[in-house]
């Protein structure tokens, strides 16, 4: 969780236009990030995308749990 203070100083660093923002990284670099609040469906495509080898270890069940 980013402090409110700190979002607009982080929004051209990491691309995105929208809040809120969800930033994807990995270990060596930013892959993206997934503006505004979305279906579960739409979240796993996007990490799909962003992580296609993550991705298929992430399921909706994963996201879900502890809701």
């Amino acid at each position: 969780m980013i402090a409110r203070t700190a979002e607009k100083e982080l929004q051209p660093r990491f691309g995105f236009l929208q809040w809120p923002a969800l930033v994807v990284c990995d270990r060596q670099r930013c892959r993206g990030s997934i503006s505004r609040v979305r279906d579960w469906s739409e979240y796993l495509e996007e990490f799909e995308r962003l992580l296609p080898s993550a991705a298929q270890r992430i399921t909706l069940t994963d996201l879900t749990a502890g809701s």
